[in-house]
């Protein structure tokens, strides 16, 4: 199968928002526990969580570290209404209980986005990577088409890593657990060349062993032990260079590796006619449902690498910032799958991607304006004060080639898929039909050109109301 998507011009079209921030009040007249000050970039800017009007969750790094959140799946657990799932070539985040199985359609976009250090990425292998050295996660629930862009149409994860500083830190860390859970990480910054240039190098070195038994692997060689084990290892350099032509430039590189095994399964329906072709292909079948045993005879992997390059720089006129975003990545991943989930030599399935993307944005942000856009009142009456950002955004994606190989045990496949259709007091034969093994091939090739404008404002004619379009 082959798909070729040609050039479009995507322009953002402008849509009104009214919000109510009851909590939002002076200094001199709040009363009651102060709210803590929490910066984020939800709006493409930094500014206090509460002056946010859309719903969003932040967990900042300290949080992170605190509950051992390792990944997504992790995040997941704090913030409502969303759910990330993934177990070897299974990848699904969800928000709102809305989701795309790419696994079926390597085309389809995921309807929710990920955005690291500003740059967005498109494949469900980057929800699969793991955290480190973070400065923030913000997980913004609702379209956020208007400054995130395509594939953003229920929520969007938005993670933020640490930058190199001035001073010379030092960061380490080591948990461990049960299952043979092992978590290392390391971080090292500081100033290379005084007032010119300053570094953070960060490193992450994670493994889980299986929680589930196979009982294959005691008789054929290429079994797996178990399920559920997996390995991530990844580094990122950052590179900070301040005050160049009167803004701020930041390089980052980013490696990572990560091996995922099989997915858990056990067999729990229909294996009380199936048990003796079962216990042919592996004497030690398990047919007894939820005990964390299977028995599957084929190798389950999702290995996965990727490598990153991101380049963002801040200059300022006066109290107006242009931001300038570029970035570039390739992926590269292998998947290889028993299809038919039992000892049975029936099918497999392995799937090999290679994907590149390039990303570049010009995006213009103003200083908060007295009324309404420098406009102080009508008629007498205050216009409060309000901002806006706007840019445009250019991003090339390719999928060349994604090769998907099927193999099938033709005659066992055919008997099985006949003989399950039967009544079940029907007698299953005690003999199968002999091997013979057939395949093929569906290639997948996708190029995807998206260009943008895009802009918000907003408006802040009261202090607990805002519009923004």
């Amino acid at each position: 199968m082959n798909a070729l998507l040609s050039p479009r011009l995507l322009i953002a079209l402008p849509m009104l928002y009214l919000s109510s921030a009851p909590w939002a009040q002076s200094e001199s007249t709040s009363r009651g526990p102060v709210i803590e000050e929490v910066f984020v970039t939800a709006q493409r800017k930094a500014e206090q969580i509460q002056d946010v009007p859309i719903s969003m969750s932040a967990l900042d790094g300290e949080f992170l570290r605190d509950q051992g959140i390792s990944d997504l799946q992790d995040v997941a657990l704090y913030v409502p209404n969303v759910r990330v799932d993934f177990a070897g070539n299974y990848i699904q985040p969800r928000v709102r209980g809305i989701a795309t199985n790419t696994v079926v359609n390597r085309g389809l976009a995921l309807p929710v986005g990920i955005v690291i250090d500003e740059v967005p990425y498109s494949r469900a292998d980057y929800f699969a990577a793991g955290l480190f050295d973070l400065q923030r996660v913000e997980v913004l629930r609702g379209p956020q088409g208007q400054l995130f862009g395509a594939n953003t149409t229920v929520g969007l994860m938005n993670i933020t890593t640490r930058d190199p500083s001035e001073e010379t830190m030092l960061d380490l860390s080591a948990e461990g657990g049960e299952y043979e859970r092992r978590r290392y990480e390391a971080a090292l910054g500081g100033p290379l060349i005084a007032d010119r240039m300053n570094a953070r190098i960060a490193w992450l070195k994670e493994e889980y062993g299986n929680y589930m038994k196979n009982t294959t692997a005691l008789t054929n060689p290429e079994a797996d032990e178990g399920f559920g084990e997996r390995s991530r290892e990844s580094w990122r350099l950052k590179l900070a260079f301040p005050d160049v032509w009167g803004g701020d430039i930041m390089l980052s590189y980013q490696h990572d590796d990560s091996h995922f095994g099989g997915s858990p399964r056990e067999i729990v329906f229909g294996h009380e006619r199936w048990e003796e072709q079962l216990r042919a292909a592996d004497p030690n079948v398990d047919v007894t449902p939820d005990n964390l045993i299977g028995s599957v005879d084929s190798p389950n992997y999702r290995d996965a690498e990727t490598d990153t390059l991101a380049l963002k720089g801040s200059f300022y006129l006066g109290e107006w910032t242009i931001n300038l975003i570029a970035g570039y990545s390739e992926l590269e991943s292998i998947t290889f799958a028993d299809s038919d989930n039992s000892p049975l030599p029936a099918n497999t399935v392995e799937i090999d991607e290679a994907s590149k993307q390039d990303t570049a944005e010009i995006r213009l942000g103003s200083p908060n304006l007295d009324g309404f856009l420098g406009l102080d009142s009508l008629f007498g009456l205050p216009l409060g004060n309000s901002d806006f950002t706007a840019g445009v955004f250019y991003q090339r994606r390719d999928q060349k080639p994604t090769n998907a190989i099927t193999r099938l045990n033709a005659p066992l496949t055919v008997t099985l898929t006949g003989l399950s259709s039967l009544p079940g007091f029907f007698p299953i034969p005690g003999v199968l039909p002999p091997d013979k093994w057939e395949s093929f091939t569906a290639n997948f090739e996708q190029e995807a050109r998206e260009q943008a404008v895009f802009g918000q404002f907003n408006w802040y004619f009261l202090d607990r109301w805002t519009l923004f379009a």
